[in-house]
């Protein structure tokens, strides 16, 4: 089990400059020509700590869970799932910061498996 760990991110950062477009989700569905980032996005108000940011609605949850931080970025799980229906994804991912934004740059990491089906 991932227990919680001191990193030098911010979460809520992380939140207003996560470029979404950056990985596959269903956001894309969401978004139009210049969204790229959640507060653009008409989503619920998130939840955000230090080990996750939840973004939930009655029908819909979407979850990065931060799990450790090595010299190639931070690993994150995101969680994108239907609470009614089949649609239930969970991509591991590594973000780094580039200038004012942080970008998927790596789509392979160990992060998802404590969390898979």
């Amino acid at each position: 089990m991932i227990t919680s760990y001191a990193h030098a991110f911010s979460s809520n950062e992380i939140y207003k400059s996560l470029d979404i477009t950056s990985f596959n989700s269903s956001l894309m569905q969401k978004i139009s020509e210049n969204q790229r980032y959640f507060p653009q996005l008409d989503l619920p108000k998130p939840k955000i700590s230090n080990e996750s940011i939840l973004i939930e609605s009655d029908y819909w949850k979407y979850e990065i869970k931060f799990l450790k931080e090595t010299s190639s970025g931070i690993h994150i799980c995101f969680i994108d799932k239907a609470k009614w229906g089949s649609y239930d994804t969970q991509t591991p991912m590594i973000i780094r910061k580039y200038a004012n934004e942080y970008v998927a740059i790596k789509m392979v990491s160990d992060v998802c498996e404590d969390f898979a089906k």
